[in-house]
């Protein structure tokens, strides 16, 4: 089971003050879509400097290290295994202007009383839709759907500025999936 994974991790991340958000399928449940997920995927406000104090808190929390450091350092993704829930968790290491300022902008909430930071739904429907695996566009028409508040100005901002990418087409997409 996820959720005493993911309020151990936030706890143990609240504690060693470090800022994170979760994003991926644990966060577009809190936005009203069930769906499965194999794993907690959390975005930290760290780059790969911060790699052993990382791993101290994991161990201290019992997590154990499922890659080696070359690659961490390769895709800035530290992938662990807890093996109280047997459940798998991916602690992303942040370095864009963008990820800072979603990291900034999260919305807490209050899980069995752990504080959990979660991406806002603008911000996770803008890392899925960067991501745009099939299951990240049906999670988008989802959230969509569910969400009639979402900040499009927004979401559209920061579109302009990844379409610096032609082959991105990321503005494009997301047109399509409003309509």
């Amino acid at each position: 089971m996820s959720e005493p994974l993911l309020e151990k991790i936030s706890e143990a991340l609240n504690k060693n003050g470090l800022d994170y958000i979760v994003i991926g399928g644990q966060a577009v449940l809190i936005y009203g879509y069930s769906r499965f997920t194999n794993d907690i995927d959390i975005l930290v406000g760290v780059d790969f400097t911060k790699l052993k104090f990382i791993d101290d808190i994991c161990n201290e929390i019992g997590l154990t290290r499922l890659k080696d450091d070359e690659f961490t350092r390769k895709t800035n993704v530290i992938p662990l295994f807890d093996p109280k829930s047997n459940f798998r968790a991916d602690l992303i290491f942040s370095y864009t202007d963008f990820e800072k300022e979603a990291i900034s902008r999260a919305v807490t909430a209050l899980k069995n009383g752990v504080s959990v930071r979660y991406a806002t739904i603008e911000d996770l429907i803008l890392m899925k839709l960067y991501a745009s695996r099939a299951i990240d566009i049906e999670d988008i028409k989802k959230l969509v759907l569910l969400n009639k508040n979402i900040d499009t100005d927004y979401i559209f901002k920061w579109l302009s500025r990844f379409d610096e990418d032609p082959e991105l087409k990321l503005t494009e997409k997301f047109r399509g999936i409003l309509k």
